[in-house]
């Protein structure tokens, strides 16, 4: 049995991001107002021009004490949302009124946007991401948050994909040498760079030669060069100067451990119970989440220009996850089934893929689907949850949040278009009417705006959709000949808008100085917790 029947969630609205580096290129102007444009574009207020935007990560450029000042933020946030969510004030803070009521507790889901952490340089390390949960855990390890989850929105650790160095062993010619092994495989179209000569050649064979005392590289190189015998020298493969990136949704169960009894304190000691602690990993890269870099078809990271490799998958095959580490996108806390998607992937379809063709009969289906994003919204993906289940988005671009639970749909969208509307059918924005008094197709209205005759629906060709488009006389494709259909598009009921009180400021000396806007705390009205089902 679930030990929570309701649930209350906050946001955590800031806008993460990056600060624009250089005024109006155009000599004369100066002007700083840009307006943001797509591809990367900005807009001159003072000249009237489209400028390429030169821009940089907003943060510290270590890693330590980027994650230090982000987490005395978040930290700063979690006690402003802790005040004003709990109806009944506690005289200390650490003292929640949820420990000594015998009132049924209502679970708090407190949730920041996606690149909440990300640093000056667009990503950390990734040894150093564990850091954010240790940090954190300072905080949300006392008895106040016993019934808190929190979603610290996502980290960005990233690894690179370097050289390797080795040495010639022997100079047959130009063409042919001899090397040290490397631990990984020499292929074709590798590149060998003479550190001494400054020779750089690509590999057109190599075959590894067994020795009794050694092992070595016989290369045959696309080109001639003088390579040194003797030489050091760097290997890269063909897809070298590619960097790693992990997009991490971080996720603690506040309180204390039950593995042993609290402190006098309030709980001083490190939790670990299984699924108290938590990732799930982004699996697809956008093309807006990092900055573009000077050459086409890469990014800015750690200072270089990359091309961004998406997080490989983890050992767990499944969507579920049981250790909480594997980075499956389902988890179950409290006998409460969640899911996450990050961004992109809520518009991937990621749960609604899972469930739709992966799912186990003895899986559990989702109750709560949470989505940090940056540049998403509930309804730019398929909502996978049950019926009566919550959806909660909170989103870093637009530094806004929204809850909506899935039954009394008031609205549906369109998959289409992304329209919203208040009927459902078929999408009055993308869906066109043909009139055949006037034989043309008019906008999605009742009657046609010319002639008053009533409308009808568009008919199209399967194959060849707009250009087979025909009126109601036309039996057949002109086209292809087949017979036509009826073009409608389909809508997504998205439920009921959950209502939120007025926003409360965060307030700390470095907010200016790592996000582009000011924090402030969303906190909606508690909901029923919809009831446990399996596929």
């Amino acid at each position: 049995m679930a030990k929570y029947s309701k649930v209350q969630f906050i946001a955590f609205n800031i806008r993460p991001g990056q600060v624009r580096t250089n005024p109006c290129p155009v000599i004369g102007c100066a002007c700083p107002q840009f307006d943001p444009h797509p591809k990367n574009l900005h807009f001159c207020k003072g000249c009237n021009h489209d400028h390429v935007s030169q821009k940089k990560y907003l943060g510290d450029t270590e890693a330590t004490k980027d994650i230090k000042i982000r987490c005395a933020i978040m930290k700063k946030a979690i006690e402003t949302a802790f005040h004003d969510a709990n109806l009944l004030k506690a005289k200390v803070r650490r003292c929640s009124w949820n420990v000594f009521s015998k009132k049924e507790p209502v679970l708090k889901i407190f949730m920041a946007p996606e690149f909440y952490f990300r640093g000056s340089e667009g990503g950390y390390p990734v040894e150093n991401v564990s850091q954010i949960m240790e940090t954190m855990r300072e905080e949300t390890q006392y008895k106040a948050y016993k019934d808190w989850l929190f979603v610290f929105g996502t980290a960005i650790g990233y690894q690179k994909h370097e050289e390797t160095l080795s040495k010639i062993l022997k100079k047959k010619d130009n063409f042919n040498i001899e090397i040290d092994t490397v631990a990984r495989t020499i292929v074709e179209d590798c590149e060998v760079r003479g550190r001494k000569t400054g020779v750089s050649r690509k590999v057109k064979k190599a075959e590894k030669k067994t020795k009794p005392d050694s092992t070595y590289y016989e290369i045959e190189l696309k080109a001639g060069g003088y390579f040194e015998q003797g030489e050091l020298i760097e290997i890269g493969w063909p897809n070298d100067r590619e960097t790693e990136v992990f997009n991490i949704a971080l996720i603690q169960k506040g309180g204390p451990s039950s593995s042993k009894p609290p402190s006098r304190e309030g709980a001083k000691e490190r939790v670990t119970d299984p699924n108290r602690e938590l990732i799930v990993y982004k699996e697809h890269v956008s093309g807006i989440d990092y900055l573009p870099g000077s050459v086409k078809g890469k990014y800015l990271i750690h200072g270089e220009d990359r091309r961004i490799l998406e997080t490989e998958k983890s050992g767990e095959s499944s969507e579920i996850s049981k250790s909480g580490l594997g980075g499956g996108s389902v988890f179950t806390v409290d006998n409460i089934t969640f899911g996450v998607e990050v961004c992109l992937d809520h518009a991937c379809n990621r749960l609604k893929n899972y469930y739709d063709y992966h799912a186990n009969k003895s899986d559990q289906k989702v109750q709560i689907h949470l989505i940090p994003s940056w540049g998403m919204s509930i309804v730019g993906g398929k909502i996978c949850c049950v019926d009566k289940g919550l959806v909660f988005n909170v989103d870093g671009s637009r530094s806004d949040s929204e809850v909506r639970i899935m039954k009394d749909h008031k609205e549906y969208c369109c998959t289409e278009c992304n329209f919203i509307q208040s009927k459902p059918g078929v999408c009055l924005k993308c869906n066109t009417s043909y009139c055949t008094t006037c034989d043309k197709f008019r906008p999605p209205k009742t009657t046609c705006a010319v002639c008053s005759t009533a409308l009808s629906k568009v008919f199209h060709c399967p194959e060849h959709g707009e250009q087979g488009k025909l009126s109601l006389s036309q039996n057949n494709c002109s086209v292809c000949n087949k017979k036509k259909v009826v073009y409608e598009s389909k809508l997504q009921p998205i439920g009921t808008l959950v209502k939120s009180k007025v926003a409360i400021p965060v307030t700390h000396p470095g907010i200016c100085e790592y996000f582009e806007s000011d924090g402030k705390i969303v906190v909606y009205e508690e909901r029923n917790i919809a009831k446990a089902e399996i596929v």
